[in-house]
């Protein structure tokens, strides 16, 4: 059944997790989650967005548009889309993964989306094109797509 968040439409979320749910993944992924994002997993707990596309926060690429396909959650089980699992994942994958980020969710292609819990943006939304796809040079790059989730939110509201 579809949930409505910020005016965005969820379809095959988790189901509802508690505080204390996402307490323990931060424990276990070693960070604090910011609240917006906190709040969202509270209350939807990942899925397909609709709208699913939207444009990118400036100076990264203004005016480029990206889709999001997931939203990761947390699941009873590690399967596939449960955020733990694709932190492990994407943290076996690369040997680069900027200190405090988190993977929340993919693209159609499956390059993911981050959210940093550290530092000055904390908070903010990246997305890594590990293609190059975005890059005139064509090198893989990562690119700031929102200030926050509630931003990120804002902007699929208005993407199509």
């Amino acid at each position: 059944m579809p949930q409505h968040y910020h005016d965005v439409e969820f379809t095959k979320s988790f189901r509802r997790v508690t505080v204390t749910a996402i307490r323990k993944i931060e424990t276990l992924l070693g960070v604090v989650l910011p609240d917006d994002y906190r709040e969202f997993l509270r209350a939807v707990n990942g899925g397909i967005p609709t709208p699913g596309e939207f444009e990118m926060a400036k100076p990264s690429r203004p005016s480029e548009r990206v889709c999001i396909d997931f939203f990761y959650g947390i699941g009873a089980t590690r399967r596939q889309n449960d955020l733990l699992r694709e932190q492990r994942e994407v943290i076996e994958r690369t040997d680069s993964l900027p200190k405090g980020f988190v993977t929340i969710g993919l693209d159609p292609g499956g390059a993911p989306y981050f959210i940093s819990t550290t530092g000055k943006k904390s908070g903010a939304i990246y997305f890594y094109d590990p293609d190059g796809f975005l890059d005139p040079g064509g090198s893989p790059q990562s690119y700031l797509v929102a200030r926050s989730f509630t931003d990120l939110l804002a902007r699929l509201a208005v993407g199509s």
